[in-house]
């Protein structure tokens, strides 16, 4: 009885060694452990929660208006308009809406973007580990590390940071889009751009890290850059992935350097998102760093010295590398990195903290390697040991952060946003970041909803206004007048007087004003269309896309020629 259960159970675990469908089965089996908190007609009580429903509900309105880019939210900033996605890169909220067209409810469209999310962060990163060291017990270990760890489990039920939990799911594919570039002669490079474009339609300051850290990752290759045989075609993988990613992404990046041009927006100023002291005070100090890293990766990385010697040769130098940008990031979190002698630019980090992602992405791999060398040693039991230690170690975490006895309301999306006082957070809007600057919010809590006469003896009558549509007449016009309409200053309106277009400017109050000649009377029409530039940049975008999904296709071509 016993040598039949040993041959079964060796049948089984030789089974599994061949299978990759079973360790995408366990991959799939952890992330659903990690979303546990998740299964309940209830949804967490986070950081950021209401501003990124208010992002979902922003789109998914928008798409239910006929418009393919939602810009403005009609109901937002006390029912003066806000916009979120002319600034915040939009690839959660499309996706959201996606789930939102399958169950129409807001709240089971964001858990199951986050399952998602944990589920693909996942399964890329155990591929991504598969092509590089050719092992899946390894690869698998990894992957188990990175969904598991402690700051992702932060970022979905601290914090709901849906930017950076997006994120987690594309750095995997851009680090192996560079990794085929350097190492395997360009064979999977169209996985860089796919990477770095998920990375920059999830979230900008993730984006601005990782662009850092890939120019330092490509820059370590010198070697490789300007004194290889394949340096031509290394330069040419890297040249072709940046103009599809610049033209796959014009269609947001466009629009928002439009708008930093042609007004000044809070978000965009000299401590807008940040002041200095803020993100030296958010510092962290070693006891946090080790818990953010965790009991696994820490012990793990305890075993580097001996395992180093047991990596191949020629891929010493890219474990090295990771193992170093893994313990960089982590260090540049803390209060010992000089924050205060940092440039503006890096302030818009606000968090240090938060670069714990990249440090989660490099030491994961480090730690998962060390374990397959030193522990698992392709043992298949020890190697579920591994992942149940794992698994515990995050409920753990989770059931410290989460209260399931939160009862999360909505109701605030369909309501007009009344700002209450000059300092405040609101549901709708977080901090206001993507106002005007000329927007005081005292004169937002005053002012009534309908035009305002600045200057001339211009009457008005027959206001309508339904959200970004509105007309009125204008009538008695005897002197030059201007009129403040009662719409947040964004560009992409459209305003017509008597069916001739007109240009608006912003007031010095940040709302749009507009400027009628003397002796001009009649109907105004304003709508929301979109800038031209906007309307040439999606197009650019399209036609990007599209000639990307040309060049996979060839590239796989010749894949499978070679």
């Amino acid at each position: 009885m016993k040598e039949k259960y040993i041959e079964l159970k060796n049948k089984f675990l030789e089974k599994l060694r061949k299978d990759t469908v079973s360790y995408y089965i366990i991959i799939l089996l952890v992330a659903l452990f990690v979303c546990t908190p998740l299964f309940t007609n209830r949804f967490i009580q986070t950081d950021d929660g209401t501003a990124h429903f208010s992002r979902n509900y922003a789109t998914i309105q928008g798409l239910k208006n006929g418009e393919l880019l939602s810009a403005i939210v009609p109901n937002f900033c006390g029912g003066f308009g806000y916009s979120w996605n002319l600034f915040y890169p939009p690839l959660s909220t499309y996706l959201n809406a996606i789930f939102y067209l399958i169950f129409s409810n807001y709240i089971l469209s964001m858990k199951c973007l986050i399952v998602f999310s944990v589920i693909f962060a996942g399964i890329f990163m155990f591929k991504f580990i598969q092509n590089v060291t050719k092992n899946q017990n390894t690869s698998l270990i990894v992957s188990v590390l990175y969904m598991t760890s402690i700051y992702f489990i932060a970022d979905i039920y601290v914090r709901l940071a849906i930017g950076e939990i997006m994120t987690y799911i594309f750095l995997p594919l851009l680090f192996w889009g560079l990794y085929s570039i350097f190492y395997e002669k360009g064979k999977k490079n169209y996985l860089l751009t796919i990477g770095a474009v998920g990375v920059l339609l999830s979230h900008n300051i993730s984006s601005l890290i990782t662009a850092l850290l890939s120019i330092i990752l490509i820059l370590i290759h010198w070697k490789k850059l300007f004194k290889n045989e394949d340096s031509i075609q290394i330069w040419k993988n890297l040249l072709v992935n940046a103009v599809f990613i610049i033209l796959i992404v014009l269609f947001f990046m466009m629009p928002l350097l439009e708008h930093k041009l042609g007004a000044e927006y809070i978000a965009m100023t000299k401590d807008g998102m940040a002041t200095k002291e803020f993100v030296v005070n958010s510092t962290i100090d070693l006891n946090q760093l080790s818990k953010a890293l965790g009991i696994i990766i820490l012990i793990s990385l305890l075993f580097t010295p001996s395992c180093y010697r047991k990596i191949d040769k020629s891929k010493r130098c890219l474990y090295f590398s990771t193992l170093i940008l893994g313990i960089i990031t982590a260090f540049i979190s803390t209060k010992w990195f000089p924050w205060n002698s940092m440039p503006e630019l890096f302030l818009s980090i606000q968090f240090p903290w938060r670069i714990l992602l990249f440090s989660t992405f490099f030491l994961s791999i480090i730690a998962g390697i060390n374990i397959s060398i030193f522990f698992v040693n392709n043992n298949l039991f020890k190697l579920f040991i591994v992942i149940l230690i794992s698994i515990i170690c995050s409920q753990m975490c989770i059931n410290k952060v989460v209260d399931t006895n939160f009862i999360f309301d909505l109701s605030y999306l369909y309501e007009t946003d009344e700002i209450e006082n000059i300092y405040v957070f609101s549901q709708q809007c977080a901090n206001y970041e993507y106002l005007p600057v000329k927007a005081r919010t005292p004169y937002i809590q005053s002012r009534k909803d309908n035009v305002v006469v600045l200057l001339g003896d211009a009457k008005i009558s027959n206001e309508k206004k339904d959200g970004t549509n509105m007309q009125f007449d204008i009538e008695n016009n005897k002197s030059e007048s201007i009129l403040e309409l009662p719409y947040i200053y964004y560009l992409g309106y459209n305003i017509k007087l008597n069916e001739k277009e007109i240009r608006y400017q912003e007031s010095d109050n940040g709302f749009i004003s507009i400027t009628i000649p003397k002796e001009n009377s009649g109907t105004i029409q304003l709508k929301y269309t979109g800038t031209m530039l906007t309307k040439i940049s999606i197009a650019i975008s399209i036609i990007g896309t599209i000639g990307f999904i040309i060049y996979i296709i060839n590239q796989r071509k010749k894949e499978k020629i070679y």
